[in-house]
């Protein structure tokens, strides 16, 4: 069996110098010959005082609007 972590970030885009992260996925797995076992899972949204959601260009918008993280990002909790 072998452990293994899966990560997700979300962001304002795909430059890494341009664009910031706005979510941070963590999955702790464990794979066999013929399965995967999830064992837990966290996530943090990331604070940014700077972080317009105008600035997002129009598919990314969406996408962030529609899967909820822009309501989280002005409701929830964030990590600094």
């Amino acid at each position: 069996m072998i452990n293994i972590l899966l990560l997700d970030l979300e962001t304002t885009g795909i430059e890494p110098r341009e664009n910031q992260i706005l979510e941070v996925a963590v999955i702790a797995a464990q794979i066999s010959k013929d399965k995967l076992e999830v064992g837990g899972s966290m996530s943090l949204l990331v604070k940014n005082d700077e972080f317009n959601p105008d600035t997002l260009n129009d598919v990314v918008y969406k996408m962030h609007k529609k899967s909820g993280l822009l309501d989280d990002l002005e409701t929830k909790k964030t990590f600094d």
